[in-house]
């Protein structure tokens, strides 16, 4: 063992001699991890290429030229392990239509190895894209020895093709997503594990309620913007927000309408959670995951076309806006100066509304106290409904730090719906005038949430959708923590009793997480989790509360919980850690909706389990 050790050190501190160490020449960029990632940047640009980095991403961007030039522009990486490297580029051009961009793999003496046509898309952020136009496979490199090789792009043409990044990933196995993995300038790094190490800021807990800028009910937020129509600001738990362009006084969070501002704005307290919502800038830049909470607006496409995009911004892997943690999507038609009129329809209204209710915060923006008015009580309802919901959404806010799981994930081939937390599924409405909406369920057991019908996934299915209805589902084996009531702002009430609602049909765990909601001693561990476990086996089933792990002052010592065990059959028997519950107030059962509720106070610092036999 210490002859091995003692090896390494020596192999590290004279490379030269002991070649065997397998430490590469210098170099650009290498495969780490079977990975080679590399970032366009100034550095690259030249006569053909010119930089742009005033958008959601940084990008070399092609010069409209009469005469198309090879060799301009290249990017060089050593590859140590031979083999079969899938590649994408992040990209996209901002002309009216597609347009090829071709590419070469060359490799040591510049000798060609492959020729590579990819079409950019007309799309208003870059995507990743794998596929050659001339072959319609995707693009690989075929790396036959270990050396040094290169990525040529052609230069000419009519411009405007957009590049942002560039991956390599070998035998396919790592397909990138969002902003992609850092740059793999060390060969020893780890890309994978460096990207969840890229932990985003944690907002203020106010933020998961919903934010207006009409105060007909009491928001969690307000921002005065110019559609404000005034009136009472006594809420005392409201925060107020304001516009970067008035006279800022006393204000809980700031919008700002252009990124400069924010550049220049003053720092944050020391140690409290500031809110900033700002336009989404550079975000294959990690830092914005330090400053929540970056919005982003559809410039090209109105209507209903521009909701079905704001959801891919949240839900595609393949579009830069994935990266976010808590990027905020604004409707097309809100306009914070109110520099524009764009009238709306009310089924628009609504159907923009559904979807804010499960976006990463709930912003819902009107243009007028009437329009509130108009749907006032079905307004309430979402507000009622997301606020319920905090406990869920809060734990998400800890893994999106953690391990890098975001609230919102999706998938690349269903881009028009979203899993929201582990065990929601979220297909909104963007067809004017619809009454059916048809989705994807990935594999497991589906409840739709407002029919309780039973689906098998991995199947397309239809759906009937009304005008106050968004296509919602909820696995088998989900456990979903709850709030009672959400009339009023989340930080009024607390999870003192809580809510558990368990879907049966398949096991499942879930993981509470809670802090003071307001500064930042969460960094250094003042913060609590509890773990919830629910396994079915055969003619029984088990549901397990773990024991509180860690404390943050003033944190409650118990929990009153109601559990909801859905689509189970009747018990025969229910025992706590072994001993039998007979409190007839303790559980009962509803074979109307086969429905068993049990009510149950936890000392947070011990564990229980239930044994549930049928």
């Amino acid at each position: 063992m210490r002859v091995a050790i003692l090896f390494r050190l020596f192999c590290f501190i004279i490379p030269t001699i002991f070649w065997s160490c397998n430490r590469p020449p210098v170099a650009d960029f290498y495969d780490a991890d079977g990975i080679v990632s590399i970032h366009t940047d100034s550095a690259y640009s030249n006569a053909s290429w010119a930089t742009d980095s005033s958008g959601v991403a940084f990008a070399l961007v092609s010069e409209p030229l009469e005469e198309r030039k090879i060799g301009e522009t290249s990017f060089s990486f050593f590859i140590r392990e031979p083999g079969s490297y899938a590649f994408w580029l992040f990209g996209n051009t901002n002309t009216e239509k597609s347009q090829p961009l071709q590419l070469r793999f060359l490799d040591e003496q510049d000798e060609t190895i492959s020729i590579h046509r990819i079409e950019l898309l007309p799309e208003e952020v870059p995507h990743w894209v794998n596929q050659d136009q001339l072959t319609e496979e995707p693009v690989v490199l075929v790396v036959e020895d270990a050396g040094f090789y290169k990525v040529q792009l052609e230069s000419g043409g009519a411009g405007g093709l957009q590049v942002s990044k560039l991956h390599f990933s070998k035998d396919g196995s790592v397909i990138p997503f969002g902003a992609g993995y850092p740059e793999t300038t060390d060969w020893r790094m780890e890309p994978e594990v460096n990207k969840r190490l890229q932990q985003s800021r944690i907002p203020p807990s106010w933020v998961f309620g919903v934010i207006s800028n009409q105060n007909r009910y009491t928001t969690d937020g307000l921002l005065l913007d110019h559609y404000y129509s005034g009136g009472n600001l006594t809420f005392a738990d409201t925060k107020i927000g304001r516009l970067v362009t008035d006279e800022l006084k006393s204000e809980d969070f700031r919008f700002y309408t252009d990124f400069t501002s924010l550049e220049n704005s003053d720092s944050e307290p020391s140690n409290s959670r500031s809110l900033d919502l700002y336009p989404a800038q550079n975000l294959l830049d990690s830092t914005h995951k330090n400053l929540p909470l970056p919005w982003y607006r559809p410039v090209e496409s109105s209507g209903f076309e521009a909701l079905r995009k704001s959801i891919h911004f949240l839900s595609n892997p393949d579009l830069v806006t994935y990266e976010s943690s808590w990027l905020l999507i604004l409707p097309d038609w809100y306009d914070p100066l109110n520099q524009e009129e764009n009238e709306i329809s009310e089924e628009l209204m609504i159907r923009t509304l559904q979807f804010s209710a499960f976006q990463n915060v709930m912003f819902a923006p009107f243009q007028s106290i009437d329009q509130v008015a108009a749907i006032q009580e079905y307004y309430q309802q979402l507000i009622n409904f997301r606020r319920e919901l905090f406990p869920y959404i809060y734990s998400y806010s800890n893994r999106a730090r953690t391990i890098g799981t975001k609230l919102i994930t999706g998938d690349r081939n269903y881009p028009d719906q979203f899993l929201f937390g582990d065990y929601f599924l979220v297909a909104p409405v963007f067809e004017e005038a619809t009454k059916t909406r048809e989705l994807y369920l990935p594999e497991g057991g589906w409840y739709h949430y407002g029919t309780n019908e039973y689906f098998e996934g991995d199947q397309k299915v239809e759906v009937n959708v009304s005008l106050y209805e968004i296509p919602l589902f909820v696995k088998a084996g989900a456990i979903i923590p709850k709030r009672t009531d959400g009339t009023f702002p989340v930080v009024t009430e607390n999870n003192q009793v809580l809510i558990l609602d368990v879907y049966g049909g398949d096991s499942g765990i879930f993981r509470l997480y809670e802090d003071d909601g307001e500064s930042l001693d969460y960094l250094s561990g003042e913060f609590s989790t509890i773990a919830y476990r629910y396994f079915e086996g055969d003619g029984y089933a088990t549901f397990n509360i773990g024991a509180q792990v860690n404390q943050f002052p003033g944190r409650r010592d118990q929990t009153d919980y109601t559990i909801y065990f859905n689509f189970v059959d009747e018990p025969v028997q229910i025992t706590a850690n072994g001993d039998v519950i007979s409190d007839e107030e303790a559980w009962s059962y509803h074979s109307d909706r086969q429905q068993l509720v049990l009510h149950w106070t936890q000392n947070d610092r011990e564990r229980t389990e239930f044994r549930i036999d049928f």
